[in-house]
């Protein structure tokens, strides 16, 4: 078991380093133009820090931690900010990858499947490519670490890991209310028989209101015009209805979470030929498939024109979870040789897939490009 794991490290460390060496990597100004306009925001951040920023949007203001942290390493490194942001990137990207190897293994994926479902994740262009190549948007890596590290708390049993989820969760988006929200649906749930405890509930609400009194000091002292957050999360939470676009425009948003999707659609029918469904009801599950549908839906109610295309990325933000109930949803393996068969094509075609036409150096797709908005 032991040689099987140590083999996957290297598959995994592999498959990393190909996404890396391809990846096409922006100048700060090109990053703003392709999907990284809130970049300007958090390196203002930085510029200011250690002191408070000035004329930052509110809402990115609430995000300041990441951004602040790294100008304060910059300034006292000397080391270019841009740089630093890239360097960090790629530190948050491997931590991603490395926190779901070590789901899958608590999960005790077979070694056929662990490749696919790792591919799956490795390969997703909008959860690996695009970070790498629009580095300043870090904050959204944060995040999706700490529903890593509390997946790992649900598998280890140990609460602790919990506690350092919410924190980095809270310190990363305002996302972070959601995970608060389950935690309580949980345990209204499952009530005693529940992992968490009454107690837990109260220190995960006390980390989360000190941290969003912390980002909403800085945020409140760094904003430049504070008439404009009523109408900032009025238009973040309803924008759909806001009706400012026209059915195309409604066509085009809702394909755009196929664009991410896409394969993780075709594995599930793939699935369901090779393997036998169960459905799974453990308490582990429950709260990624909540969490799910509620990082989901609160990026889709952004709408056509307040979301946008960032519907792809914010959607990406349940990934890892889907993963996790996509595994537990198939357990018994009709065949194998199937298995590895038709899915040593489709990981191919995943390699295809994560070649997008503005991230990566390999122009596979570019010519569909004027078609199809990526």
């Amino acid at each position: 078991m032991e040689k099987n794991y140590n083999k996957n490290l290297f598959l995994t460390l592999f498959f990393i380093f190909l996404v890396i060496a391809t990846n096409d990597y922006f100048n700060y100004d090109n990053s703003l133009i392709y999907g990284g306009s809130d970049g300007k925001f958090y390196i203002s951040i930085s510029k200011y820090s250690p002191n408070l920023g000035n004329n930052i949007e509110y809402i990115k203001g609430e995000r300041f931690f990441l951004p602040y942290f790294i100008g304060i390493i910059s300034k006292l490194s000397s080391v270019d900010l841009f740089f630093l942001y890239q360097i960090t990137s790629i530190i948050l990207i491997v931590t991603l990858i490395l926190l779901y190897r070590k789901i899958l293994i608590l999960l005790k994926i077979e070694n056929y499947s662990y490749i696919f479902f790792l591919l799956l994740v490795v390969f997703n262009p909008y959860l690996i490519r695009y970070y790498l190549a629009v580095p300043t948007i870090v904050v959204d890596l944060g995040f999706i670490i700490s529903l890593e590290i509390i997946a790992i708390g649900f598998l280890k049993n140990k609460n602790k890991f919990f506690f350092l989820g919410m924190i980095i969760a809270a310190l990363s988006r305002q996302n972070s209310i959601i995970i608060l929200i389950v935690f309580f649906i949980i345990k209204f749930i499952f009530k005693n028989k529940s992992i968490i405890k009454y107690k837990d509930l109260i220190l995960l609400s006390i980390c989360y209101i000190t941290i969003f009194l912390i980002n909403t000091y800085y945020a409140v002292n760094s904003a430049g015009n504070l008439n404009e957050i009523e109408n900032l999360y009025s238009t973040t939470l309803f924008g759909i209805l806001i009706f400012d676009y026209n059915l195309i425009d409604l066509f085009r948003y809702l394909y755009f979470p196929i664009l991410g999707f896409g394969p993780l659609i075709i594995f599930i029918f793939i699935l369901l030929y090779l393997k036998k469904f169960s459905l799974n009801k453990s308490e582990f599950i429950i709260f990624c498939l909540i969490t799910s549908i509620l990082l989901i839906g609160i990026a889709f109610i952004g709408g056509p024109t307040t979301t946008g295309k960032n519907l792809i990325r914010l959607s990406n933000f349940s990934y890892i979870y889907l993963m996790i109930i996509i595994n537990a949803f198939f357990q018994e393996t009709k065949n194998n040789r199937s298995l590895l068969e038709i899915c040593s094509i489709f990981s191919l075609l995943l390699f295809f897939w994560s070649l997008h036409p503005t991230f990566s150096k390999i122009k596979f797709w570019k010519f569909i490009s004027d078609y199809v908005n990526f």
